[in-house]
């Protein structure tokens, strides 16, 4: 028989029972002549009827559903289900192989049942029916057998929260429902559930599912069980307590005060547990009574001692009215010199570098005769207002005072101040203050190594893993691919099963270490994906049923698979997440077929196109799955565990008077996002408080200069990083709300040998930074007065005004931060209403001196230890591919620069 009578007759049914589609003889084509040539006229008919033919098949009655899966089935869990036929005698029916009629199965009602690879995957909770059908026979199981689908293993855990505001020192219970992959609900009876938050500090006791707080401000709580990744998170507020106590400062804080000059008692609500409470209704008064200018502000006429209060009479946590006193001296003796604007250790809203009109009063019983600012004649007025233009820098500012009375004496006073236009709130977090830039090199810097030096290094490992073939092999190996008819007609089909997939050896290429290979891309909001598989090689069994027709065993070789897919990239709440942007594609190569063994050359024209599309689909279906479910994986895993783990548990700075230790606070998290072709940019805020607030001096923010926060650093390298100087002020301002500056330090001045010396601190100002063009860093102090008692030196005790500024090499090494070779460039001490001898005044600076360099010092390298550098870590489902479980990927080898504004990392990609 020709050919082409052989490709009239093809019959291209499914003989695997779940198949449902019918192959298209239309399709077939083939270019190689019939086997027979040209068919003869008078050739005689072939006799159809065979003396030996086997009895006929029994007609099939009915047909009933085989389920051979214990009950109940688990979500998620998969099955096979098979058909069988049975006679009018409810016998079953024995088909040789390949001969059964094509079954179809039904499943009901929809949704609870998928199908995946062939077989039934159960997803959602319930009772769903499967019958098996023969549309051929007009067949179908009138009984189907039901299957209980139960939840499956615990996958996400939702919480809520029996309160989403509490009190400091409340207690908040939360209840958590579990789900399973598919979201269907999952007991949580016998699960070892506990409860976890974003913030850990001494504020934050967590027992169980409640959790005790009595830190004011907001945190993310949310249940947890060990092997559980997802889970939401909800956010509980814990507001103040009702006030237990009060923080009384002086503005400004002098030892003396003018007639008239304003004076302001300055006072904060405090609760049990050191939280501010700004609703607190405090009143103030002076005793005796002075003018009054609203709440804490008074102005006294004569001399004399004077006593301010502020209480809290009612609703505070005492059964008693609260209440704090300080005394001031009102005194006119001697010529009075005061700083009005700005005032003395205050801060002031204006731009560094642009003129400022600087004022003050000088007053004195017999008339002013001069007044100099910073050595220059000020503008001096009847009244003794005085006033100089200048240009401030930014930070902290010094302004030396020297008035004259008409008889030449005099009197000094160094006034402080702090300036800038940029104030950073320090109660809340600042966006973008670190920022994490990855060149597409950082990406995917186009080598094939072993060594990780960017994301798509990783990706090729996964790629390259066994793991990857044998999904794929599962997805592809079938029992009935598909059949055709054997050139000797009375007998029965071909069948075509897939029975293996492998790699065969090909040339890796010049610098390839990798077969199969990988490209990502950066484009806007996401990444491209190209992943190519070389050298696949399908194994196939063509085998006839009855024996008559020969069977053999060819394989089809795919020299390659690119399967093309684009991600998402986006911020979601405090972590980065990919989701799949359209629908990914995959494209087989070429594929050829070899294998042959005479008799099967009949149909290999046949085989070959048909291979070219059946096996290609196969194969591209198998391949695309593979990639999607490995990239996701592989691209959710690291995106979801970026973040940085430096200051994250806080950390305590000593006291000056070694009394303890003041707890630091680093909130950190991500703020923004951008993804564009040439880079990714990651944004952080950072916020850094006291655990517990010593001082109530009123506070601008966070001085900062001008300008963005957000930096995106450019250079030769793909991986960087910034570091805004907010985050090094945002330290040094909560070490002085700490109370850093507030302590009797005459030990650590003076020395034990010092008997009977004591000097007390207090600081109006916080420190300040500024970063140098040389890459140095310039240090402030400021507002600083000191009460000093040297038995010999100051028998009674007088007061100091201090100041100082100093520069210092900033560096990083192995990531920890680096403050050396402080040098002090300014020093200004200003006695209040006495003079200082030479002699004095040299022993004075030489204490002094050494105290500033030292606290500057101290200071500085324990309020920023480290910079916050992002990075991925690494998971341990990472490590089956060589990764180093509890590495991680980012920033290596860094370098540090600095701008006048930020701290800079440049380096590259890799493991860290």
């Amino acid at each position: 028989m020709g050919l082409s009578l052989l490709l009239a007759t093809l019959n291209l049914g499914s003989a695997a029972c779940g198949g449902d589609e019918v192959a298209d003889s239309s399709d077939w084509s083939t270019n190689e002549p019939d086997a027979g040539g040209e068919s003869d006229a008078n050739a005689e008919p072939i006799d159809e009827e065979r003396p030996d033919a086997e009895p006929l098949t029994p007609q099939a009655a009915s047909i009933v559903t085989v389920i051979d899966v214990p009950m109940p089935v688990v979500a998620g869990q998969r099955f096979d289900v098979a058909c069988e036929y049975l006679d009018a005698d409810g016998e079953l029916i024995s088909y040789p192989e390949g001969e059964a009629p094509p079954v179809r199965f039904d499943h009901s009602p929809s949704g609870l049942l998928e199908v995946r690879a062939g077989q039934l995957e159960a997803q959602h909770v319930g009772q769903a029916t499967v019958a098996c059908a023969s549309p051929t026979l007009g067949l179908r199981d009138e009984a189907p057998p039901s299957v209980e689908i139960v939840a499956g293993p615990l996958h996400t855990l939702s919480t809520e929260l029996s309160d989403f505001q509490i009190t400091a020192g409340d207690t908040a219970t939360a209840s958590c429902q579990g789900f399973d992959a598919f979201l269907n609900p999952v007991d949580l009876s016998g699960t070892e559930l506990r409860l976890i938050t974003d913030v850990t500090n001494s504020g934050v006791t967590l027992e169980d599912l409640s959790a005790t707080i009595t830190t004011a401000g907001f945190y993310n709580l949310s249940c947890f069980a060990e092997g559980v990744e997802n889970f939401n998170e909800v956010t509980l507020e814990v507001v103040p307590d009702l006030p237990a106590e009060l923080i009384v400062s002086v503005v400004p804080d002098q030892p003396v005060y003018g007639t008239g000059q304003i004076v302001t008692l300055s006072a904060e609500a405090q609760d049990r547990y050191g939280n501010l409470v700004p609703q607190a209704r405090i009143t103030y008064e002076a005793i005796p009574a002075g003018e009054s200018f609203g709440d804490g502000r008074f102005r006294f006429g004569q001399d004399g001692v004077y006593t301010l209060r502020a209480s809290i009479d009612e609703n505070n946590a005492t059964e008693a009215p609260i209440s704090r006193e300080v005394e001031v001296v009102v005194n006119e003796n001697g010529p009075s010199i005061v700083c009005t604007g700005p005032g003395d250790g205050t801060m002031v809203n204006h731009a560094p570098n642009t003129l400022l009109t600087f004022t003050g009063t000088v007053e004195d019983s017999l008339g002013v005769e001069e007044v100099l600012v910073n050595g220059s004649p000020a503008t001096l007025d009847a009244q003794g207002n005085f006033s100089h233009r200048f240009r401030p820098r930014f930070g902290i500012n010094f302004v030396d005072v020297v008035a004259r009375d008409t008889y030449g004496e005099e009197s000094v006073r160094t006034c402080s101040f702090l300036a800038t236009n940029t104030y950073g709130n320090h109660l809340l977090s600042t966006n973008d203050v670190v920022s994490l830039r990855l060149a597409q090199d950082a990406i995917d810097d186009k080598g094939h190594t072993t060594t990780i030096q960017s994301l798509n290094d990783v990706l090729l490992r996964v790629l390259n893993s066994d793991g990857l073939l044998q999904q794929i092999r599962d997805a592809v190996v079938s029992g009935g691919l598909l059949s055709f008819g054997c050139p000797v007609p009375w007998t029965d089909d071909y069948t075509v099963s897939i029975t293996g997939v492998e790699y065969y050896g090909i040339n890796l290429g010049t610098g390839n270490l990798y077969r199969h290979l990988t490209e990502l891309d950066l484009v806007g909001g996401g990444l491209d994906m190209q992943a190519t598989l070389r050298g696949v090689r399908v194994r196939i069994r063509v085998y006839s049923p009855s024996g008559i027709c020969p069977d053999f065993n060819p394989v089809a070789d795919v020299d390659r698979v690119t399967v093309n897919l684009t991600s998402n990239i986006a911020l979601n709440g405090q972590s980065l997440s990919a989701s799949l942007r359209g629908s990914p594609s995959a494209n087989a190569g070429e594929i050829s077929l070899s294998g042959g063994n005479g008799f099967s050359d009949l149909v290999y024209g046949a085989l070959g196109d048909l291979f070219q599309n059946t096996i290609r689909s196969e194969v591209e279906d198998a391949v695309e799955g593979a990639i999607v479910d490995n990239f996701d994986s592989l691209l959710g895993d690291l995106l979801g565990n970026l973040g940085t783990d430096a200051l994250s548990g806080g950390i305590e700075v000593p006291r000056l008077d070694g009394t303890g230790q003041i707890e630091l606070l680093y909130d950190l998290g991500f703020s923004s996002l951008s993804v564009s072709s040439a880079r990714m940019l990651l944004g952080m805020r950072t916020r850094v408080r006291p655990q517990t607030t010593a001082i109530a001096y009123p506070t601008l923010g966070v001085a900062v200069p001008p300008g963005s926060y957000l930096y995106e650093p450019s250079g030769g390298q793909n991986t960087s990083v910034s570091v805004h100087l907010m985050l090094l002020n945002q330290a040094l301002h909560a070490l002085w709300r700490g109370g850093l500056l507030e302590a009797d330090i005459g030990e650590a001045l003076f020395g034990e040998d010092a008997e009977g010396a004591s000097v007390s601190l207090r600081t109006t100002l916080p420190p300040v930074a500024a970063l140098n063009p040389d890459g140095s860093a310039t240090l402030m102090l400021g507002g600083m007065r000191l009460e000093m008692v040297y038995p010999g030196l100051f028998d009674e005790p007088v007061t100091l005004s201090l100041g100082a500024t100093a520069n210092t090499e900033v560096n990083i090494n192995n990531g920890q931060l680096s403050f050396s070779n402080i040098t002090l460039n300014e020093f200004h001490l200003s006695p209040d209403e006495i003079s200082l001898n030479e002699g004095t005044r040299d022993i004075l600076e030489g204490f002094l001196r050494g105290f500033l360099q030292t606290l500057l010092d101290d200071a500085l390298n324990a309020a920023l230890p480290e910079l916050p550098v992002p990075s991925f870590a690494i998971s341990p489902s990472l490590g089956v591919y060589g990764l180093p479980v509890g590495g991680e990927l980012g920033l290596t080898n860094p370098a540090l620069d600095a701008t006048d504004r930020h701290l800079i990392l440049r380096g590259n990609f890799g493991v860290r």
